[in-house]
């Protein structure tokens, strides 16, 4: 139980990095969103490379505008996105359409746009290193549990044939 609480917390913090680089990639990807010409800085052209960038019409259609190295899309409708909103914009998980691949996603709204613009990461990253901690931890819990058994029956043995040849000599001795 010890070791799937240390991977669902590394999970949590990966999760939540996905969540910041979603945060420093969304003024890039509304310049783009919005057309504008102007160059992207470096760091912001960086932060696109990965990103699934898109823009959600009120009818359902998704267009594509960036499709980074998700390879996915993200199963978004109007519907979520609208929920998604009420509170401001949050990430939050999606599954993607067509495919079993995990997406964060984080929607917004620009004045005089209908719809929504819709950034995505693909979680898969993510969700591979939880699978690989989880296996180390399982197999490294059992060789210690392992390590533990030896040991035990090791002192066990040890400690019990002193008493054998004890309990053999008073034999012999009574009779």
């Amino acid at each position: 139980m010890l070791f799937r609480d240390v991977a669902t917390t590394q999970h949590r913090y990966l999760t939540q990095q996905l969540d910041r680089d979603l945060q420093q990639a969304m003024p890039a990807a509304m310049r783009l969103l919005g057309n504008q010409a102007a160059p992207l800085p470096d760091d912001q052209g960086a932060a696109l490379s990965k990103v699934f960038v898109g823009h959600l019409n009120p009818d359902g259609t998704l267009i594509t505008v960036v499709e980074g190295g998700t390879g996915g899309v993200p199963a978004i409708t109007p519907l979520i996105a609208r929920e998604q909103m009420r509170d401001g914009p949050q990430p939050f998980t999606l599954t993607g359409r067509g495919t079993s691949e995990h997406f964060r996603v984080l929607v917004s709204t620009r004045p005089n746009s209908t719809g929504w613009d819709v950034v995505a990461l693909s979680l898969e990253p993510t969700d591979a290193a939880y699978r690989r901690l989880l296996i180390a931890t399982g197999v490294g819990g059992a060789a210690v549990l392992a390590i533990i058994v030896l040991i035990a029956w090791w002192v066990n043995r040890l400690g019990v044939r002193p008493i054998r040849e004890m309990t053999v000599a008073a034999d012999a001795i009574g009779a």
